[in-house]
Parts: C-alpha cells; structure tokens; sequence
C-alpha cells in the first residue's frame, strides 16, 4: 500500500488491506525525517494484533525526543 507521503492512512484502509492482502508483517515509519509524520501506533498494533500480523516500526527519526 502506498501513501502520499502528505498524511498518514486511516487505520480502517490498513485494516482493509491487511484483509485483502494478508500480510505477514506491516512496516510504518514513525517521524520519517522527510514528513515528520506521525503514526496511530496503539491502533495499528492492535489491528496488526487481530490479524495475527507481525508490526514493525522505523521510529529513528523521533528516538531521543
């Protein structure tokens, strides 16, 4: 699934996409460098939690802050 890189995705089109494709593993970049933005971490993980999907999150950008 790709993203504009201008907002994050709503957490209901993961979730459908989780259901479309069924992903072994969701990777999110939290903070990216670039954007800044920021990810509803609590809720994908729980997503990511019903759908017995392994979660991954880059958050380098935001470590020491």
């Amino acid at each position: 699934m790709r993203c504009s890189g201008e907002r994050s995705s709503a957490p209901q089109q993961i979730e459908d996409a989780i259901r479309r494709v069924r992903p072994r593993l969701l990777l999110t970049v939290q903070g990216d460098t670039s954007t800044t933005m920021l990810q509803p971490l609590a809720e994908l993980g729980e997503i990511c939690r019903r759908h017995d999907v392994l979660f991954y999150t880059d958050a380098t950008g935001v470590a020491g802050r």
